[in-house]
């Protein structure tokens, strides 16, 4: 395989010049409240909201895939289960290819944190 088609198969939304990926969970953690436009409480209520569903989702999503922390850890954090967690994440992979909105926060995502 060559070393073109590697980087190709390894892209993703935060692999971009001048993009950074959050370094901490806690960053993470406030750029989604940010971009969602909710509270830190909101956040991580047993809420049902869409929108609140879809912030953790995301927040799942980087937490688990972008920073490699484990289900475990990324469950004690948000006061999940480690099996929601994974749900997220897919859920998340899904909703980035099919919804346009979340998408959108998505790319809202990104931008911010080149601030």
């Amino acid at each position: 395989m060559s070393r073109l088609f590697k980087n190709y198969i390894n892209m993703n939304y935060f692999i971009y010049p001048g993009i950074d990926v959050p370094k901490t969970k806690e960053q993470a953690f406030k750029k989604i409240c940010e971009v969602f436009e909710l509270t830190e409480i909101e956040l991580k209520s047993r809420r049902r909201f869409r929108q609140i569903i879809d912030a953790k989702s995301m927040l799942c999503y980087i937490l688990h895939r972008k920073l490699k922390y484990t289900s475990t850890e990324s469950a004690r954090f948000l006061n999940l289960d480690h099996a929601t967690i994974l749900h997220h994440c897919k859920k998340a992979e899904g909703l980035i290819e099919t919804d346009k909105d979340f998408k959108e926060k998505f790319k809202q995502l990104r931008l911010l944190y080149n601030n």
